[in-house]
């Protein structure tokens, strides 16, 4: 499961939670994916996640801090 969490700065949550096999079915669209708040200056590369997910990697892969205080994690979990 990949999982991404985002806790705003004003007390914001959201927590989305995809499925790996779903990731990998769509193949090369997830390069596409924007996440709301957050750049690709913020350190969030969706290649970079997909190789973790392809190399078998679990844990927290970002944890990124926005200049205005939004956190952002994503993390692999079996």
């Amino acid at each position: 499961m990949l999982r991404v969490r985002v806790l705003s700065a004003t007390d914001d949550t959201v927590n989305v939670n995809i499925p790996v096999n779903f990731l990998k079915a769509i193949g090369n669209a997830v390069n596409n994916i924007k996440i709301p708040g957050v750049s690709e200056q913020d350190g969030i590369d969706i290649k970079m996640i997909m190789e973790a997910i392809d190399s078998g990697l679990e844990g927290k892969i970002v944890d990124v801090k926005s200049n205005n205080g939004d956190i952002v994690e994503v993390s692999i979990e079996s």
